[in-house]
């Protein structure tokens, strides 16, 4: 007598604690996991109720339909409470997944409600004195087994799930998630011990262990004041950054990583994770020892965050990429800066080459040359500086066109970037006159580059679309020094241009070479 009033005040009790909860779920919550954990609670609270009628109803036929009305309440209970669980851990759920959920939980109550016919969910349901009280005696069928059976696969599968995130999120959730998953385990152990027919008590508590997963939880969360909040966890906030994150060991043992480090690596965590950098990254590896070792703090310093950055190449990648140490373990973040460094090496060719020819323009000409006397003044470096431009170029636009006379200037440009070398600089002054600085040569050798260049182009003539053949000549004024000395850029350009003057004053398609004091009257003509 005293357990059956015991399981009625705590059902009434319980009763009212829901229906509190529910009310306050409904005016205060304002996610969507709150609806699906408001449907989950009232079913449990209907069956609850249910199980009540049944234990106080005095003629069987009553205690049988309660006690199946309320078999029907209990499997979208269940079903309600998995939708629930699996939305709060994932964030959605798929229509999919609820619609088997509850299609699940229809076919088990239609079986539930066909028993008579065929005796698979309960094997016997007829009542039995305990004491002075009434009550409904359910030995359990193999049907019965099979619904509890995929239940538990489920719910043991929410239960990994859980623990899970009870390790990704943050310590906020994990009281909730904590007092869910305890309960759900003490649920899943008293069904499983109802498959097998046995009993803890005659009275029908299985709605009081389904609800209280989601009571323990609703409160839990309450008090953790982020009952409208859903996890987000660790991976989540990891795989959601689009830097590749890498967590290393004190002994360089890969720990953890994002999917973008995945990608990097070509590699996936499981395989990745508990192995030595080493032998994964090596590229990385080395390049981490070597900045490490580099930048070793002092020993006052070791406890402490440390800092360092380098710039890490991989493949046609760059990665500006930042090492955070504590106490020996690593985080390692690897920024992916390539499209800002293409970006900038397009800016920088830009203002460096002459968008028509592709050769430096006159800045970038200027500067480089004026660079290589800056860093050779006063030594025994010899150079030749060479100007020059197209004879009667003027003649070819007004004739022809300025797209021919640009065919004419490319066509220039590719034959005397084949007449010299890599270390001599070459650039377009502006218009059709060109600036050549050969390095390192005596004066036999610079001679022999700007005739060979000047015959090329002599005798290569530009084919137009009438079908004429021209052959553009040059006129050119070369200076050469066998000592660097401490000349200046315009000094230099003077000289030549000076020399420039000569030829074409001379009848053109000529080079003019003179030293620093006088012009060369040998001129080469063509």
């Amino acid at each position: 007598m005293a357990q059956f009033w015991l399981y009625f005040i705590g059902s009434i009790t319980l009763v009212f604690l829901i229906i509190g909860l529910i009310c306050f779920l409904r005016r205060y919550g304002k996610a969507t996991h709150l609806v699906y954990l408001s449907i989950y609670l009232a079913f449990g609270l209907t069956w609850i109720l249910l199980s009540v009628f049944e234990v106080l109803t005095p003629k069987e036929a009553w205690m049988v339909f309660w006690s199946t009305l309320g078999a029907t309440a209990g499997v979208f209970t269940i079903a309600w409470m998995l939708i629930f669980i699996f939305y709060y851990l994932e964030n959605h759920i798929d229509n999919w997944a609820k619609f088997i959920l509850l299609a699940l939980a229809a076919v088990f109550s239609v079986v539930c409600w066909t028993n008579p016919f065929h005796k698979l969910f309960y094997l016997s349901l007829k009542p039995a004195t305990y004491g002075s009280t009434v009550l409904l005696q359910r030995e359990y069928g193999p049907l019965f087994a099979v619904m509890i059976c995929i239940d538990a696969v489920i719910l043991l599968y929410a239960l990994f799930r859980i623990f899970q995130y009870r390790l990704l999120t943050h310590q906020a959730f994990r009281r909730p998630i904590n007092m869910f998953a305890y309960f759900t385990i003490l649920m899943v152990s008293y069904h499983l011990l109802c498959t097998f027919n046995i009993r803890i008590t005659p009275l029908p508590v299985s709605a009081i262990f389904t609800v209280l997963p989601g009571l323990a939880f609703t409160l839990s969360a309450l008090r953790a004041n982020n009952i409208n909040l859903v996890p987000i966890s660790r991976m989540d906030i990891l795989d959601a950054i689009h830097d590749a994150i890498l967590v290393l060991s004190p002994e360089n043992i890969i720990l953890d990583m994002n999917n973008e480090m995945s990608t990097i690596m070509n590699k996936e965590w499981r395989r990745a994770a508990g192995n030595p950098l080493q032998s994964i990254f090596p590229e990385l590896a080395a390049r981490l020892e070597d900045t490490v070792h580099r930048n070793t703090p002092d020993t006052q310093q070791d406890s402490r965050r440390l800092k360092l950055r380098f710039m890490f190449r991989y493949h046609d990648k760059q990665f500006d990429t930042s090492i955070y140490e504590h106490h020996g373990n690593s985080l390692v973040i690897l920024h992916d800066i390539t499209p800002l460094v293409r970006r900038l090496n397009t800016t920088n060719q830009l203002a460096r080459n002459d968008a028509l020819t592709g050769i430096h323009n006159r800045r970038s000409i200027e500067t480089a040359v004026t660079q290589w006397l800056n860093h050779h003044q006063d030594s025994d470096h010899s150079f030749c500086f060479a100007l020059f431009d197209v004879d009667h170029f003027k003649q070819f636009n007004d004739t022809y066109g300025h797209q021919v006379g640009d065919v004419v200037l490319k066509q220039i440009t590719v034959i005397f970037n084949h007449a010299i070398r890599q270390t001599d600089l070459f650039g377009r002054f502006g218009g059709d006159e060109f600036i050549l600085f050969l390095t390192d040569v005596n004066d036999d050798q610079a001679r022999m580059i700007l005739d060979r260049a000047v015959k090329n182009v002599t005798s290569e003539p530009v084919e137009v679309e009438s079908g004429d053949m021209l052959s553009p000549t040059i006129s050119m004024g070369a200076v050469f020094f066998p000592k660097t000395g401490s000349l200046t850029y315009e000094e230099i350009f003077n000289l030549a241009d000076e020399a420039l003057y000569y030829a074409k004053e001379n009848g053109r398609n000529q080079i003019t070479f003179r030293t620093r004091t006088r012009i060369d009257f040998n001129t080469q003509l063509y």
